[in-house]
């Protein structure tokens, strides 16, 4: 289904997954980093910086979120970066059981993990077939859309943590649901990649090789 044939009602009661708050300051600080007024997202979505991480939200009002703060930004592709920025400071405090590996493919392993269980009516999948491993990503529900934005900035996101343990990561391929927009130029040169869009799912593929790569998270690049 094309993104002009989804129904383009986020808010829609039928909407009943969510997501914890936890990660909405990191998120915050993030956006203000990339030069967005982040009090303005958060305002126009109906959210609010200062919920407790206990509670949980929308998965809906989330995504809309990032897309409010997309949409101050533009064509300049800015939340592939805020996903990217946020990947050390989630790391050391949303998801630290990864650290605690050795090997680059079990702390990916903890980490899609801990991200099913952050966020409910989401597949996070890991796949390795030959010399080329996958993560993808995709929420269940058609009726949240637009998520362009938080499909950008999860696959920003994890990326940033493969290039965290492994430097420099060429991608094989970088794969997204929603259809081409303005944003597709500045997203290649950020993600080094040609992305290719309307796909079935979000996913973002590498060498497995690196899946083997011993990690010291004590001395791991900032």
């Amino acid at each position: 289904m094309h993104a002009s044939q989804r129904p383009l009602s986020p808010a829609s009661p039928a909407c009943r997954v969510t997501i914890s708050a936890a990660a909405l300051p990191l998120i915050s600080d993030v956006l203000a980093g990339a030069g967005l007024d982040a009090p303005r997202a958060f305002a126009e979505t109906g959210l609010s910086v200062t919920l407790a991480p206990s509670h949980t939200i929308p998965l809906d009002r989330f995504t809309t979120l990032l897309e409010n703060a997309g949409r101050q930004a533009g064509t300049q592709a800015c939340l592939w970066t805020c996903g990217r920025q946020i990947a050390a400071p989630a790391l050391a405090t949303l998801f630290p059981s990864g650290l605690g590996e050795t090997r680059l493919g079990g702390l990916l392993a903890r980490l899609l993990a801990d991200l099913q269980a952050l966020q409910e009516g989401t597949t996070f999948e890991r796949q390795v077939e030959g010399d080329t491993c996958t993560l993808a990503y995709r929420i269940h529900d058609p009726r949240i859309w637009p998520r362009s934005r938080d499909a950008e900035f999860t696959l920003g996101f994890l990326h940033a943590v493969i290039e965290r343990f492994a430097g420099t990561v060429p991608m094989v391929e970088l794969a997204l649901e929603h259809e081409q927009d303005g944003c597709r130029a500045a997203l290649a040169r950020q993600a080094g990649c040609v992305p290719l869009y309307g796909q079935r799912l979000n996913m973002l593929a590498f060498p497995a090789r690196l899946l083997d790569l011993a990690i010291k998270t004590d001395a791991a690049p900032s």
